[in-house]
């Protein structure tokens, strides 16, 4: 099913996307949020916002992915660090 594929496509890029992360937070910020739920609230705006991007695909899906995931850690910081 599509579900199925997207959640094939969203995970194959988790290992980068989780990458990305840890080279941003610092050790000091490690225990108070966890990367995996930087992800998780990303991949729930993809999926959110697929049909947006397939209207008008600008950049790389990656390069869009891993916007969105910049999005959730800056919102993470914020949450956590005021």
């Amino acid at each position: 099913t599509d579900e199925r594929v997207w959640g094939i496509v969203l995970e194959e890029h988790r290992p980068r996307l989780r990458a990305m992360i840890d080279v941003r937070i610092p050790n000091i910020v490690r225990a108070r949020f966890d990367a995996s739920d930087v992800i998780q609230e990303a991949m729930i705006d993809a999926t959110r916002r697929l049909p947006e991007y397939r209207a008008t695909p600008t950049v790389p899906f990656y390069v869009w992915l891993r916007s969105l995931t910049g999005q959730r850690l800056a919102s993470a910081f914020r949450r956590h660090l005021g």
